[in-house]
């Protein structure tokens, strides 16, 4: 059968079907195209009990009479619309159908401003020209908003087919696909609804914000803006179903927000949504922003220094940096044991493991009050950095803090230990402290009898506690003794027992004696001694020592001395020499000197003023020290010359001299003008010299009559800040004669 031209007008021919769209795209600001059959169309069924409306599990919709041998009413009619959403329009639609009517039933397509495209009645013969592409766009009136296929029985009565299912329908409408654009310019309602870069305070790296919008046609995306800028953008992940009228679904969708390029300080961030059809709506708020860490804190310290306490509570502060944006709103620290950072890697490793990591949060913290440490030992901030309100922080800033150390268990194993042989005299206190170890202590002694305690200098070691007993010192007899040990903490423990439980005691003296004498040879004393087991007798000289000799000013002085231990010569030993001025309570070492075979020594004291020269052997551990004091007495002498021997009363005579021997004082010293008059030395003038000794006095001779003769000395006494015992000048002789 050979098609009419009015079957041709009213049934479009389609050879192929055009490519169905992959994703539900705007084809053009303000519009969309969605494509498909079964999520486009909706079934509609008027008075149609002879009509069948379904899809056939392809989604291709059918609209067919029913089968069977009966009558169809005229008027009963079905199909299929294509609606687009409330507040939108279809701009254009595609169709791929089939149609077909005869014996009054027609298939048609239509809008809803009555215009139809494309029609097959039941009075002609479409059956030959069943395949139909309707492609409709600038056909469509303005507000169009639904598209309908129709299967309907115009006639009074039609007749359907026979029960066979194999019947020819007569009348039918296939829709094999489809695919409608649609246009909408109402932009969404958009409001910003929370997330972190939205929320009140400073921001930081990539926020998130959430922006909640709703639209007739559903959201496609999001976008975020600073100050104009794009920062972000997050697509709605169910958009890609294109079979759909809505595509995209109303709510709220999470954008990042990127700010790490964004300078710090106020900005406006705004929210942008966009719907499915291309229109967009924003809606915006201010924020801070601040990218920028803090640096390291400054002077951060233990409060009360640092050290051991019995208390686990600690304190750390520090003096926050300057900040210009955001402040400092969070300190992080690590606390380690103090052996985390030790040279030996396998110990710093097994400390590291007990590290523990914490914070304190406030409005510019710059305080860790109340700071527990995990249990007793040396602890430290291995690390201690900062962080700001928008959360910035940098832990390559920060700063250790040492010294955190907690014990509250007292030293342990407190006892004396039995005296060693090479060193009787040393006191020795085991000790231990696990935790802050001995730090100091006390060793003390008490004769028996006696009411005082006497403090021995004691020292720290390795096991405890050691202090010597100067049996050089203390009187011979029984001592009692006791200690305590302290550690780090400042907590003690005492003890006046041996390791075994019992007494400390200890008898002096306990090292063998030395004898040391010396001074100036002042002669030999000589005498006989009988000889042992004979009748006969030998002659022993012995030299004479004087202790305090008197030396002339300006002259060197030879000493001499013997050391002996337990009375026999000690071979050759060392001896210090000590020196202590006249008047100062300092001792000098000037040297040292060798002792002979037999324990004789000598030594020559240079020229000087009034000192004491001691002779010093220090011991041994085996052998108590000696000391041998020699005073040596230098006078204080000056010149003394006068300006006439021969004086007539009236007449002035000057008196002049320097003191001898140097050790001048910066300020001079006084010099004592003395007169023998009625049996003794009266001082009638005290001059005082110059830095260099030199002194002068003038003197007026009155009220002699007749002729008399003086005599006059300048006399010298013993001074705080003058080396020199009391001494005198010669005296001279003056002549006066009276008018």
């Amino acid at each position: 059968m050979t098609p009419t031209p009015q079957h041709r007008t009213l049934a479009l021919l389609i050879s192929t079907a055009a490519a169905l769209l992959a994703l539900a795209a705007p084809a053009q600001a303000g519009t969309y195209t969605v494509s498909g059959t079964c999520g486009l169309w909706a079934p509609y069924n008027s008075n149609a009990a002879r009509i069948a409306v379904y899809s056939d599990g392809g989604c291709r919709l059918v609209t067919r009479n029913v089968f069977g041998a009966f009558s169809t009413p005229q008027g009963a009619e079905g199909g299929w619309r294509m609606t687009a959403p409330p507040g939108a329009t279809i701009a254009s639609f595609w169709l791929l159908a089939n149609l077909k009517g005869t014996r009054g039933w027609d298939a048609a397509v239509f809008d809803n401003s009555g215009f139809t495209h494309a029609v097959c009645p039941g009075g002609l013969h479409c059956e030959g020209a069943n395949t139909t592409d309707l492609n409709y766009g600038p056909n469509l009136a303005p507000g169009t908003t639904q598209v309908t296929t129709r299967v309907r029985c115009y006639a009074s009565s039609c007749t359907n087919t026979g029960d066979s299912a194999d019947s020819p329908e007569r009348g039918r409408l296939f829709i094999h696909n489809s695919s409608m654009t649609i246009s909408d310019s109402s932009p969404p309602a958009v409001r910003l609804a929370g997330g972190s870069a939205a929320s009140s305070g400073w921001k930081r790296a990539t926020p998130a914000m959430i922006i909640d919008a709703a639209d007739n046609v559903g959201i496609r995306r999001y976008e975020a803006y600073v100050d104009g800028r794009p920062v972000g953008a997050a697509a709605r992940g169910d958009c890609s179903d294109i079979g759909r009228i809505v595509p995209c679904p109303n709510g709220a969708g999470t954008v990042d927000v990127q700010l790490a390029g964004v300078a710090d300080g106020p900005h406006t961030l705004a929210g942008r949504a966009v719907d499915s059809a291309g229109n967009a709506a924003t809606a915006s708020q201010r924020i801070a922003v601040d990218n920028t860490p803090p640096v390291a804190p400054q002077g951060a310290d233990v409060v009360g220094g640092s050290g051991w306490r019995t208390s686990n509570r600690f304190s750390v502060r520090w003096t926050n940096p300057p900040e210009r944006f955001a402040p400092i709103a969070r300190a992080v620290y690590e606390l380690c044991p103090a052996s985390a950072d030790s040279s030996n890697p396998s110990v710093a490793a097994r400390s590291r493991q007990r590290c523990i990591v914490g914070s304190r949060s406030g409005s510019r913290v710059s305080t860790i009050a109340n700071l527990a440490v995990p249990g007793e030992g040396m602890w430290m901030l291995r690390r201690l950095w900062l962080e700001d309100a928008a959360g910035n922080q940098n832990a390559a800033a920060a700063v250790k803090v040492n010294g955190l150390g907690f014990d509250v268990t007292p030293p342990t194993g407190v006892a004396f230990a039995d005296e060693q042989p090479d060193d009787p005299a040393r006191l020795r206190v085991r000790a231990a402290d696990g935790a802050s170890g001995i730090t100091g202590g006390a060793i003390e002694v008490r004769r028996a009898g006696e009411q005082v305690w006497r403090p021995l200098s004691t020292q720290v070691s390795a096991t405890g506690l050691t202090a010597t007993i100067d049996d050089e010192v203390l009187r011979k007899g029984v001592y009692d003794l006791r200690a305590v040990a302290v550690n780090g903490a400042g907590l003690q423990q005492g003890t006046d027992r041996r390791s075994d439980g019992l007494p400390a005691r200890i008898k002096l003296p306990i090292r063998m004696r030395s004898r040391l004498k010396a001074g100036k040879h002042a002669g030999t004393t000589c005498r006989r001694v009988r000889t042992r087991g004979r009748r006969a007798s030998r002659r022993v000289c012995r030299a004479r020592l004087k202790a305090a000799p008197r030396v002339r000013v300006g002259r060197s002085t030879l000493l001499r001395g013997r050391l002996t231990i337990a009375g026999k010569p000690p071979g050759i030993q060392e001896l210090e020499v000590w020196r202590q001025l006249a008047g100062s309570p300092e001792w000098t070492k000037v040297r040292e000197t060798t002792t002979s075979r037999t324990g004789r020594f000598h030594y020559r004291a240079a020229r000087g003023p009034a000192r004491t020269i001691r002779f010093r052997y220090p011991g041994t551990p085996k052998i108590r020290g000696v000391d041998a004091p020699v005073a040596l007495r230098v006078s204080a002498s000056s010149s003394l010359r006068v300006s006439r021997r021969l004086v007539i009363t009236g007449e002035y005579v000057t008196f002049r001299g320097r003191l001898k021997g140097g050790w001048i004082p910066a300020g001079g010293t006084l010099v004592e003008l003395q007169v023998h008059t009625r049996g003794s030395w009266r001082t009638f003038a005290q001059p005082r010299t110059s830095s260099s000794g030199r002194w002068l006095y003038r003197y007026r001779f009155e009220t002699i009559r007749g002729r008399a003769h003086f005599r006059f000395r300048a006399r010298i006494r013993r001074q705080a800040d003058y080396p020199f015992t009391t001494g005198a000048s010669r005296t001279l002789r003056v002549r006066v004669r009276g008018l």
